[in-house]
């Protein structure tokens, strides 16, 4: 993989997960109890499947089985093909996304 590429990456994991673990306190039953959630809406574009398609997306690059600037295709009708077409085409890469029908 060239340097560029990695740079490329590396960028987008800086947009891509870590996001905040929030606290949130609240009154049941007149007991005072927390929940803890991640605040995945800070992902690149808002959802948790950015981290998957990242996943995906640089496995596919680590085994050679995606080289820089061949087409991705995904076959989605949510957020995942959201995410594959951001970061697939961060990277440089043409992104087709077909909606199943059915």
């Amino acid at each position: 993989m060239n340097c560029d590429y990695q740079k490329q990456i590396q960028g987008l994991t800086s947009l891509i997960g870590n996001t905040p673990l929030l606290e949130i306190e609240f009154e049941y039953k007149g007991e005072i109890r927390k929940i803890y959630a991640k605040a995945e809406n800070l992902n690149m574009t808002g959802s948790i499947k950015d981290r998957m398609a990242l996943h995906i997306i640089t496995r596919a690059i680590d085994t050679k089985q995606l080289q820089p600037g061949k087409p991705i295709i995904e076959a989605t009708s949510g957020n995942t093909g959201i995410s594959i077409a951001a970061i697939g085409r961060a990277l440089g890469h043409p992104v087709t996304i077909l909606c199943p029908t059915g």
